[in-house]
């Protein structure tokens, strides 16, 4: 994606602003001087070297210096909301509750504005696929770009759009619209351009309708459907759903997050954190050294969960006044291992939405703009 362009409107990041003398010399003359004037181009030469060389090799305008620390992007909107991101090849993209979706080809240091997705809508998915960029939204459907995100067609009327996952050359998006079990989970039809129901293949006729995210683990997609307490997987292959307990004894419960990483699921109904290891067939609790939930939260947004670099994370809206929890493990430590070990807190006006990792760099959407760090 390096390269593309949305719109007209280039978002930069000042890099250098060198400082100018104080003081102005005063004047003296050229024989009795000749040797300041040389030491004088000789010490502007080589502040002029250092001066390139550094730009040269600067990370990014905004991550100079911020190697371990989280570090707000100056280079976009100020105290703008951000509430989706997505990455395809070496771009990120970001969706704002404006309706645009901006994306950026260096890590973050300038960003490019689409044209506005929808006047009012609310992003709540993004996805890019066969060069083209996917933005689903809550109340007016799946939109599409073909160019960069100049113009936007919209391609389906399926509202509360959730997620969008990429198996097998096929995009496929759910949905929390449930008036049938095909609304939960679309498939992109590639050659119409239009979004269909997925198949329905051991599925409930009359519960567990709408689905709260879906990804792809391996051959198989694995969706967070209904309230009623069952684990959904499908493979491709057979195109069957199977439906197993979260708990035993069963118990109703709706799941709001799942990540996959290293042989070890994740999921979290909101508060609490379940861990599988024998791909969904039995869970236990995860929540030692867990970021506590003090109760005053009213949002589905409590945890987040993610997965990059053979590391599992959990991104927490659970502090007091405003707050991320960030924490994170081996994906291959055993499930109940503590979180405690490696967690950090951004100090952020409210709160994180969304999460994602490209080239070594997290970067975290929130309800003030979009955070950023390097790891190792």
């Amino acid at each position: 994606m390096t390269g593309y362009f949305f719109g007209s409107l280039l978002v930069k990041y000042d890099y250098h602003n060198p400082m100018k003398p104080k003081n102005t010399p005063k004047p003296i003359t050229k024989r009795k001087n000749e040797n300041i004037f040389t030491l004088l181009g000789l010490s502007l030469a080589i502040w002029l070297g250092f001066s390139a060389c550094h730009k040269c090799h600067d990370y990014s305008p905004d991550m100079g210096s911020a190697a371990s620390t989280w570090t707000k992007i100056t280079s976009l909107p100020g105290n703008q909301e951000f509430t989706v991101l997505t990455t395809s090849g070496n771009t990120i993209y970001a969706a704002s509750s404006n309706g645009l979706v901006y994306s950026s080809a260096d890590l973050g240091a300038t960003w490019v504005p689409s044209a506005v997705v929808k006047q009012g809508t609310n992003i709540s998915a993004l996805a890019v696929f066969n060069n083209t960029i996917y933005a689903g939204t809550q109340f007016d459907g799946i939109f599409a770009s073909t160019n960069n995100g100049q113009t936007w067609v919209n391609q389906s009327t399926i509202s509360l759009v959730t997620s969008f996952t990429i198996l097998n050359n096929n995009l496929y998006a759910s949905s929390e619209q449930g008036n049938s079990p095909g609304d939960g989970l679309q498939i992109l039809n590639k050659n119409a351009g239009t979004w269909g129901p997925f198949n329905t293949n051991g599925l409930p006729s009359n519960y567990d309708f709408i689905v709260k995210k879906t990804i792809a683990v391996n051959q198989s997609l694995i969706s967070l459907r209904g309230v009623n307490g069952f684990f959904y997987t499908c493979n491709t292959a057979n195109g069957q759903w199977i439906a197993t307990d979260y708990f035993n004894p069963h118990r109703v419960s709706t799941m709001q997050d799942v990540t996959y990483g290293s042989g070890t699921l994740l999921v979290t109904p909101g508060t609490m954190l379940y861990g599988s290891t024998n791909s969904g067939v039995t869970w236990a609790a995860d929540t030692l050294g867990l970021q506590k939930e003090p109760g005053t939260i009213n949002s589905t947004h409590i945890r987040m969960l993610y997965s990059f670099n053979s590391k599992l994370y959990v991104v927490s809206n659970v502090l007091t006044g405003g707050g991320v929890c960030v924490q994170q493990r081996d994906a291959t430590a055993p499930v109940g291992t503590s979180w405690a070990t490696n967690s950090e807190v951004l100090p952020t006006a409210g709160f994180g939405y969304d999460f994602c990792s490209l080239n070594n760099v997290l970067f975290l959407a929130t309800d003030n703009g979009i955070y950023f760090k390097k790891i190792a």
